[in-house]
């Protein structure tokens, strides 16, 4: 992959965690509104639990563009 492919892959990867840490807020939010009103969480939680591992490969494979643009 030449450099300028792995900085066009770099920049999708910043977005797709940028919206991803959106997701994650969001989510937050849910739960806490949910636990004001003494409603269940237990899915919200599991749906949290999903959007953070894939927020974590997101950020793995950011780093590792990252990383392979410095050898370059």
């Amino acid at each position: 992959m030449d450099r300028q492919m792995l900085l066009d892959h770099l920049v999708e990867a910043e977005q797709r965690i940028a919206v991803g840490k959106n997701d994650i807020q969001e989510q937050y939010r849910l739960i806490a509104e949910l636990m004001r009103n003494g409603e269940d969480t237990v899915e919200p939680v599991a749906v949290l639990d999903q959007l953070i591992e894939a927020q974590e490969k997101r950020e793995a494979e950011r780093d590792r563009l990252k990383a392979k643009l410095a050898e370059k």
